[in-house]
């Protein structure tokens, strides 16, 4: 496995990939386009103080995991509704918290309100999440403490017994 960095920054992709390699030991590598950094991959993070959208939802391959982290409101957001049109699974830390923001996380919008879902319900599988290798999710994280490392975690023991 290897990571892929893309920053509009080449001084901090650089820096940043460089950083990986030697603090994890882990592969990785910066690229000054979006999209081939997130084709083929399997998770993609979004995590950027940028208000607009830095990757396209047709450079993700099939399968797809997206979470973001970032700006995700309506009136500034890392990612577009192309994003949350194509993903078959929309989830948060809380979809209450999502709306409340002022303005409203774009996945707590009213096209997409029906779709997004609590990450605890999926997890606790009250609620459906991915029912196909192929489908595309997307976890819109509300920032609350611990929920990303939490998410990684369960990720990471898919990916491994998929294997």
């Amino acid at each position: 496995r290897e990571v892929v960095v893309h920053s509009r920054s080449a001084a901090r992709r650089d820096a940043f990939a460089a950083r990986v390699r030697a603090e994890l030991g882990v592969s990785a590598r910066a690229t000054a386009d979006p999209g081939s950094a997130v084709a083929g991959r399997d998770i993609v993070l979004l995590a950027t103080t940028s208000p607009s959208p830095v990757l396209r939802a047709a450079d993700l391959s099939p399968g797809t995991h997206v979470n973001a982290v970032g700006f995700k409101q309506r009136d500034r957001s890392e990612f577009g509704t192309d994003l949350l049109d194509r993903a078959e699974v929309l989830a948060t830390d809380s979809p209450a918290q999502a709306a409340s923001y002022q303005p409203p996380m774009l996945a707590a919008t009213p096209a997409y309100t029906g779709r997004l879902h609590d990450l605890g319900a999926i997890l606790a599988g009250a609620v459906a999440g991915r029912t196909s290798a192929e489908q595309v999710s997307v976890f819109c994280s509300t920032g609350l403490a611990g929920t990303e490392v939490f998410l990684l975690d369960a990720l990471t023991r898919v990916s491994a017994a998929t294997r």
